[in-house]
């Protein structure tokens, strides 16, 4: 099954705790706030929080147990980075300096579903007050 078939299915099933699905993969990082391995999500958005749904490695099929959440009034900011031609990264900021760390595929058919809700989730974020940080300007303060 494909991402885009795979999040409308996901959808349509009513068990998505939110709008706007993203298939989207956390790793383990320094930014505090996910601290689990490599791992595939289903990233929604509803009432200000960002639900974050555990997807299983193989069949792709939910995992509640794993499941978790953030509050959006918590983040001041966040940056889209390109890693490279098909990858992409989206970090979101909280008020302590730590960070999520969110990759998802862009620029095939398949994650144009994705993709398209990702940007309608960044317009809630900016409307929240959530500021972007290009990628210039996140370069000069990561050097």
């Amino acid at each position: 099954m494909n991402q885009k078939d795979l999040l409308i299915s996901l959808r349509s099933s009513g068990v998505l705790k939110g709008i706007k699905p993203v298939a989207v993969k956390l790793n383990k990082n320094k930014g505090g706030i996910y601290l689990d391995g490599k791992a595939d999500y289903v990233m929604t958005i509803k009432d200000n929080i960002l639900y974050f749904q555990r997807l299983s490695v193989f069949l792709k099929k939910p995992l509640p147990n794993l499941d978790f959440s953030v509050n959006l009034n918590n983040f001041k900011e966040y940056s889209v980075l390109t890693i490279n031609s098909y990858v992409n990264c989206l970090y979101l900021y909280n008020k302590k300096n730590q960070y999520l760390e969110m990759y998802y595929l862009k620029g095939t058919r398949d994650t144009y579903f994705s993709e398209d809700n990702l940007f309608r989730m960044i317009k809630d974020f900016e409307s929240l007050g959530i500021k972007e940080i290009k990628e210039e300007d996140y370069a000069k303060t990561s050097n």
